[in-house]
Parts: structure tokens; C-alpha cells; sequence
């Protein structure tokens, strides 16, 4: 398997609430140094290469602990997100891992 070096800052499946229903699959994106407003897919925009790799004490680079945490959180929280979109309440148990998944980000 290769190594994860697209680190996302900016999780994929927010970034998909953002497609524009008319021209799927795609988000408008404006930059702030550049005045040109684009369209981009989901998973090329909001990464960085390396961004949650690390230094083990061995030496070692680690590019999986940490993006694998994330992705993981991130695939729990993203059924909580779809419910605040279709104005569900949460129970206990959505709202702490809505909570934890804030502090993470």
C-alpha cells in the first residue's frame, strides 16, 4: 500500500457539502491571492502534503498514525453532520463526538 501524503486540513466529506448540485462533482473555489474564481474536485483542494506526518523517535517518518485517527473520527462524525443538515436531533452520544471532532479540528 502506498504512503498517505495528501493529508486533507479541510475533511473530504465537508468539503463534499459544498459540490454545486449543477456541475457535480466540483466546488467553486476562490483564493485569496488570486482573483480567478475555479472549480475543483473535493479531494484536490484543502491538503497538504505531509500535513499530519511526523518524526518518530526512532527517526522515522510516520504518515499513517495520525491521518488514519483522523480519517476514522472523521468517518464516525460525517453521518452526525448529515443529520444538523436535515435538522435531526442528536442524542448524546452524536453531540459528544460532534464535540470531540470540533476540538480535534
Amino acid at each position: 500500500m502506498a504512503t498517505k501524503k495528501r493529508h486533507h486540513y479541510v475533511p473530504k466529506f465537508y468539503l463534499d457539502g459544498f459540490v454545486d448540485p449543477n456541475n457535480r462533482p466540483y466546488i467553486w473555489v476562490y483564493e485569496k491571492d488570486n482573483t480567478d474564481i475555479r472549480k475543483a474536485k473535493a479531494e484536490t483542494i484543502g491538503y497538504q502534503k505531509h500535513y499530519h506526518s511526523f518524526t518518530t523517535p526512532e527517526g522515522n517518518k510516520d504518515s499513517e498514525t495520525l491521518e488514519n485517527a483522523l480519517a476514522e473520527v472523521e468517518g464516525q462524525v460525517a453521518p452526525v453532520f448529515q443529520n444538523i443538515k436535515n435538522y435531526k436531533k442528536l442524542d448524546n452520544q452524536e453531540r459528544s463526538l460532534f464535540a470531540y471532532f470540533l476540538a480535534l479540528m
